[in-house]
């Protein structure tokens, strides 16, 4: 309504005459800012090194770095109940902690979260494969997709992206499929709820992204 209105008073007063395409994507735009601007400052409340890592409970676990000359990869998938819409985070640690980067994808419509959950894992692999890791850790913060991959359990509606996640660990020297608990995970939770640019599928950080900074500071102390 404030971009129809913008719109009115620039034909009245600057006799500018928008077009209807314009003004949507512009109204687009301003949603997807706003969108941002509140996951943004969620982050902030959430994840500040004061109140994010002094808060957590004394049994808390850190995140444990990978063996000697393996990477460790933490992923995790979003989903959206009412549009079935997926996105995907995850982040590339060697055995010393450093950051080697980490990306984000938008995923394909899927059924439910655990699709979700694998399917941001296929990616990832994908992913570090291509980067020429061939020793990896892939660590998320779903119980059942670590217990379906490594056979603990079987899962019948989602067996075709067990098998591809199966068929993609063959590609590596070595592969560990491993759990961790959400407070662990949460640099790849944050990758894979924040909202990539409009008309953007995949962005790859060499460096580490502004809005990660304080949850990755609180994985290690």
């Amino acid at each position: 309504m404030w971009r129809l209105w913008r719109s009115r008073n620039q034909l009245v007063f600057q006799h500018q005459n928008l077009s209807w395409q314009s003004t949507l994507k512009r109204a687009k735009d301003d949603v997807q800012e706003w969108e941002n601007a509140q996951e943004y400052i969620q982050s902030l409340n959430h994840y500040t090194v004061r109140e994010g890592c002094n808060n957590r409970e004394s049994t808390h676990q850190k995140w444990e770095q990978p063996p000697m000359g393996w990477i460790k990869c933490n992923y995790d998938g979003s989903f959206t109940y009412r549009t079935q819409q997926t996105n995907s985070g995850w982040l590339i640690r060697d055995d010393k902690g450093f950051y080697k980067g980490a990306a984000q994808a938008v995923g394909g419509t899927m059924n439910n979260a655990l699709e979700s959950e694998l399917q941001a894992l296929v990616m990832a692999m994908q992913h570090t494969w291509s980067q020429g890791y061939r020793k990896v850790i892939f660590e998320g913060d779903s119980k059942q997709v670590e217990e379906l991959l490594n056979r603990k359990q079987m899962h019948f509606g989602a067996f075709n992206w067990i098998r591809e996640a199966w068929s993609w660990s063959k590609r590596f020297e070595e592969v560990i499929f491993s759990w961790t608990p959400r407070t662990n995970n949460q640099p790849a939770d944050m990758l894979a709820k924040s909202h990539l640019p409009q008309d953007t599928s995949f962005i790859y950080h060499y460096f580490v992204p502004n809005f990660i900074t304080n949850a990755l500071h609180c994985n290690h102390y």
